[in-house]
């Protein structure tokens, strides 16, 4: 006897006749049962496992490929409020090497931000990249906001600032013109 390949723990059923198309075999055991091979995927790209005993399972039964994977490298389930990180930023790589438990939605963020600054060839710990130019620039090129609690800085450098308030000074003049 096999079972499903989703996991479920279901036995799965001999192949009526030979499909290639599914990769069915005549005689031999299907890989997985109707509707549970990924389910499907998201509009974001995430693979979806047909798992509806889940405690994160939607009401379709589907559970995100990358926490139950998370799940077995742990041992136990993870908590609400954790998230799950792929290092590569791939969605469909769900290999225990490229996922990162977090311990919540800003940490999970913040290695967002930090690969960011790395990828545009900046480093994390002093340096920031500017959400209007796109340059990376010195923290110290940022004006400080504690509201901000990843670098306490705002995201857009001075000149941009600086930029944003002629333009919108000029707006006003010229509306009230």
């Amino acid at each position: 006897m096999k079972l499903c390949e989703c996991g479920c723990g279901n036995a799965a059923p001999i192949a009526r006749k030979t499909n290639a198309g599914r990769g069915h075999i005549k005689g031999l055991p299907v890989r997985f049962l109707p509707g549970h091979n990924h389910m499907g995927r998201r509009s974001s790209g995430y693979t979806i496992r047909y798992r509806p005993d889940h405690p994160r399972a939607s009401s379709s039964g589907g559970v995100l490929e990358h926490i139950l994977i998370a799940e077995a490298a742990l041992g136990r389930e993870i908590p609400p409020g954790v998230e799950v990180h792929h290092v590569d930023e791939n969605p469909l790589n769900n290999s225990r090497g490229n996922l990162v438990i977090c311990q919540d939605k800003a940490y999970h963020k913040l290695l967002h931000v930090r690969t960011r600054i790395v990828r545009a060839g900046g480093n994390p710990n002093t340096d920031k990249v500017c959400h209007d130019c796109g340059t990376v620039k010195p923290l110290t090129e940022f004006n400080v906001m504690r509201a901000n609690k990843s670098t306490g800085r705002q995201s857009v450098c001075r000149g941009c600032s600086r930029a944003r308030d002629r333009a919108k000074r000029a707006r006003r003049s010229a509306n009230a013109a």
